[in-house]
Protein backbone atom coordinates (compact mmCIF):
# COMPACT_ATOMS: atom_id res chain seq x y z
CA UNK A 1 0.00 0.00 0.00
CA UNK A 2 0.85 3.58 -0.30
CA UNK A 3 2.84 4.84 2.77
CA UNK A 4 0.59 7.98 3.96
CA UNK A 5 2.81 9.01 6.58
CA UNK A 6 3.68 11.83 5.22
CA UNK A 7 0.39 13.34 5.73
CA UNK A 8 0.97 13.32 9.71
CA UNK A 9 3.50 15.97 8.70
CA UNK A 10 2.74 19.18 10.25
CA UNK A 11 1.54 21.72 7.48
CA UNK A 12 2.74 25.21 8.79
CA UNK A 13 1.12 27.03 6.64
CA UNK A 14 -2.70 26.40 7.54
CA UNK A 15 -4.09 24.80 10.47
CA UNK A 16 -7.36 24.37 8.44
CA UNK A 17 -5.37 22.47 5.59
CA UNK A 18 -3.79 20.50 8.35
CA UNK A 19 -7.28 19.48 10.19
CA UNK A 20 -8.78 18.45 6.56
CA UNK A 21 -5.72 16.19 5.85
CA UNK A 22 -5.90 14.27 9.11
CA UNK A 23 -9.72 13.97 8.66
CA UNK A 24 -9.19 12.11 5.81
CA UNK A 25 -10.68 8.39 5.71
CA UNK A 26 -7.29 6.80 3.67
CA UNK A 27 -5.43 6.01 7.19
CA UNK A 28 -8.58 4.39 8.37
CA UNK A 29 -9.17 2.38 5.46
CA UNK A 30 -5.90 1.09 5.41
CA UNK A 31 -5.89 0.36 9.41
CA UNK A 32 -8.81 -1.96 8.60
CA UNK A 33 -7.56 -3.29 5.56
CA UNK A 34 -4.29 -4.13 7.45
CA UNK A 35 -6.20 -5.74 9.78
CA UNK A 36 -8.49 -8.00 7.47
CA UNK A 37 -5.42 -9.53 5.71
CA UNK A 38 -3.64 -10.67 9.19
CA UNK A 39 -6.26 -12.54 10.02
CA UNK A 40 -6.35 -14.08 6.90
CA UNK A 41 -2.39 -14.31 6.95
CA UNK A 42 -1.61 -11.81 4.37
CA UNK A 43 1.09 -9.35 4.91
CA UNK A 44 0.63 -5.79 4.18
CA UNK A 45 3.85 -4.14 2.66
CA UNK A 46 4.16 -0.36 2.48
CA UNK A 47 6.12 1.48 -0.39
CA UNK A 48 7.12 5.39 -1.04
CA UNK A 49 4.23 6.57 -3.38
CA UNK A 50 6.32 9.07 -5.28
CA UNK A 51 6.23 8.74 -8.79
CA UNK A 52 3.96 5.87 -9.31
CA UNK A 53 1.24 7.32 -11.35
CA UNK A 54 3.68 9.16 -13.78
CA UNK A 55 5.89 6.34 -14.78
CA UNK A 56 5.12 4.19 -17.26
CA UNK A 57 4.37 0.21 -15.65
CA UNK A 58 5.66 -1.49 -18.98
CA UNK A 59 8.70 0.56 -19.88
CA UNK A 60 9.71 2.91 -16.93
CA UNK A 61 9.23 5.89 -19.06
CA UNK A 62 8.05 9.18 -18.01
CA UNK A 63 4.20 9.55 -19.48
CA UNK A 64 2.59 12.24 -20.07
CA UNK A 65 -1.45 13.00 -19.90
CA UNK A 66 -3.25 12.39 -23.05
CA UNK A 67 -4.79 14.27 -25.03
CA UNK A 68 -8.00 11.81 -25.00
CA UNK A 69 -8.89 12.80 -21.40
CA UNK A 70 -7.39 14.35 -17.61
CA UNK A 71 -6.92 11.21 -15.76
CA UNK A 72 -5.43 9.01 -18.88
CA UNK A 73 -1.71 9.18 -18.93
CA UNK A 74 -0.12 7.97 -22.18
CA UNK A 75 3.76 6.56 -22.54
CA UNK A 76 5.12 8.22 -25.81
CA UNK A 77 7.73 5.38 -26.03
CA UNK A 78 5.87 2.14 -25.66
CA UNK A 79 2.39 3.89 -26.37
CA UNK A 80 0.84 2.50 -23.01
CA UNK A 81 -2.65 4.71 -22.44
CA UNK A 82 -4.48 4.12 -19.22
CA UNK A 83 -6.03 5.64 -16.46
CA UNK A 84 -3.47 7.35 -13.75
CA UNK A 85 -4.36 5.73 -10.74
CA UNK A 86 -4.36 2.04 -12.54
CA UNK A 87 -0.85 2.67 -13.50
CA UNK A 88 -0.48 3.98 -9.62
CA UNK A 89 -1.26 0.20 -8.94
CA UNK A 90 0.63 -1.08 -11.26
CA UNK A 91 3.58 0.60 -10.06
CA UNK A 92 3.42 0.29 -6.40
CA UNK A 93 3.03 -3.16 -7.05
CA UNK A 94 5.95 -3.59 -9.31
CA UNK A 95 7.52 -1.50 -6.11
CA UNK A 96 6.20 -4.29 -3.69
CA UNK A 97 7.82 -7.18 -5.54
CA UNK A 98 11.01 -5.61 -6.44
CA UNK A 99 11.24 -5.28 -2.61
CA UNK A 100 10.36 -8.43 -1.56
CA UNK A 101 12.84 -10.33 -4.40
CA UNK A 102 15.23 -8.52 -3.20
CA UNK A 103 14.59 -9.32 0.37
CA UNK A 104 14.64 -13.05 -0.52
CA UNK A 105 18.19 -12.90 -2.22
CA UNK A 106 19.90 -11.63 1.04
Amino acid sequence: MEDLERFKEKDKNSKELNGRLHRWSYRKFQRILEYQAKLHGLNVKYVNPRNTSKMCPACGDEMSPSPNGRRLMKCQRCGLEEDRDIIAVKNLTKCYYEEYMSAQKS
